[in-house]
């Protein structure tokens, strides 16, 4: 299980700015299992040593994620009354996004010497596919947008 705190960057807000980074974060939830052919969970045993059973993991992953967005920084921060300032100001989305999807890593190093011994490097390299589903909805404080 994962969780914890997305930062989607987006067009809202400005680029390597503080405040747009720590008040465009969203929260993420998922489910991450590997599969990992070195050892037989039936028995509580390895499995017969093979390049493949000692060198990769089948990764798979579910996840959402939920994120409402509003501009930050300098140009929101104005004060001289301009109706492009009280636009930005109004803007906001929210978006969800469900991602769902497989890998098979590699590991160059074995498997089985990364899951028995305590502190051990295990560098991989991996290869798969991932869906995203985004819903992303922008409205405006103001009313419709491209009515103001």
């Amino acid at each position: 299980m994962i969780t914890g705190p997305i930062a989607l960057q987006s067009d809202y807000g400005e680029r390597n700015d503080l405040k747009t980074n720590v008040g465009n974060t969203g929260v993420g939830i998922g489910i991450v299992d590997y599969l990992n052919f070195a050892f037989d969970s039936s028995c509580l045993c390895y499995t017969p040593m093979s390049f493949f059973n000692n060198h990769f993991k089948l990764r798979s992953e579910l996840s959402y994620s939920y994120t409402e967005l509003k501009h930050f920084g300098y140009w929101v921060d104005k004060n001289n009354g301009t109706s492009t300032v009280e636009q930005l100001r109004g803007m906001r989305a929210n978006t969800h996004i469900l991602n769902a999807g497989m890998q098979l890593e590699f590991y160059p190093l074995s498997v089985r010497d990364f899951t028995t011994i305590e502190g051990s490097f295990g560098p991989y390299v991996s290869l798969g596919a991932q869906f995203s589903y985004y819903n992303p909805d922008t409205y405006s404080l103001m009313g419709p947008l491209g009515t103001v």
